[in-house]
């Protein structure tokens, strides 16, 4: 009897600790999406291109999904949202010709999805 009651009591305990890991991993992973979608932004107000300054201050983030166990945030240009692709990619030119691309975007995605995994990953190994 003494025993079984042992195993219970170590089954809660492990149960709760699991638990808690869960919270904190979560807490944690939260946080790093919220730090890594403000530090895109401000790397993105920074590395656009400038002609007139609208198109650099006009990225924004929101907030697209929250739930208990996930987060979604979109980043994206409130402003001149019709030049994203056409500056990422280059396009052709009304008189012939083609206007060379100026990758803006993507290097600042890679650099942002390597960073969240980095902290995600830490977390997940209690470094945070």
């Amino acid at each position: 009897m003494a025993d079984s009651v042992k195993i219970e009591n170590l089954a809660n305990e492990l149960a709760a600790a699991i638990a808690d890991y869960s919270e904190e991993l979560t807490e944690a992973v939260m946080k790093a999406i919220e730090e890594e979608t403000k530090d895109a932004v401000k790397a993105l107000n920074t590395e656009s291109p400038k002609l007139t300054g609208s198109y650099e201050k006009g990225w924004t983030a929101k907030k697209s999904y929250s739930g208990k166990y996930s987060k979604v945030n979109t980043i994206h240009n409130k402003t001149d949202y019709q030049l994203t692709h056409l500056l990422e990619f280059g396009h052709a030119k009304r008189g012939g010709g083609r206007v060379a691309p100026k990758r803006h975007i993507k290097p600042i995605e890679t650099r942002t999805i390597e960073n969240l995994t980095r902290k995600v990953e830490s977390a997940a190994h209690g470094n945070s």
